[in-house]
């Protein structure tokens, strides 16, 4: 009789065991999905792009951050126009040249952010105007965003030099 309770007793440990080893198996794979989530997150953030600002002398750029709208990545920023009251800059269009350097290719864009006074791209001094720029799929090396100054009284939209036809 007590052989047949220890049996019993026998095969209630091992179900018992059984049990506790199914639940730690699958508390570790949760745990372990849990940190690989976290990791790949972490990995993420960590290559997400580096913005390499450059302002021209004049103005600041700040608040550069990407976005992420539908699916697609845009980089979303802030220009202030810090500029001294000289007649270049009275009245100036700012051009922002995004350059985006991929493993195979660069990606070059020129946006115009809108300006306060409702023109595209038209700042005062002490102004800010917001800019975003649709950024290339593909792994993403860096950005370089270089602040381009106009001045809304000449009609060139960016400052080149001047080609000398040889004759």
């Amino acid at each position: 009789m007590e052989e047949e309770v220890d049996l019993v007793e026998a095969i209630r440990a091992r179900k018992r065991e059984k049990k506790r080893r199914t639940l730690r198996l699958w508390a570790v794979s949760l745990v372990v999905i849990v940190l690989v989530g976290l990791g790949t997150l972490a990995v993420k953030k960590l290559t997400e792009i580096p913005v390499v600002v450059t302002p021209v002398e004049g103005f600041q750029v700040k608040d550069v951050r990407i976005e992420r709208k539908e699916g697609k990545r845009y980089l979303v920023g802030t220009l202030v126009d810090e500029a001294v009251d000289a007649p270049l800059f009275s009245l100036t269009s700012i051009g922002v040249r995004v350059m985006v350097e991929t493993g195979e290719r660069v990606f070059v864009d020129t946006i115009y952010p809108l300006g306060p006074i409702g023109e595209p791209g038209a700042l005062k001094k002490g102004e800010e105007g917001e800019f975003s720029v649709l950024l290339p799929e593909g792994k993403i090396l860096r950005v370089i965003l270089t602040p381009r100054v106009v001045d809304l009284g000449k009609e060139k939209k960016f400052y080149r030099p001047r080609r000398r036809r040889r004759r």
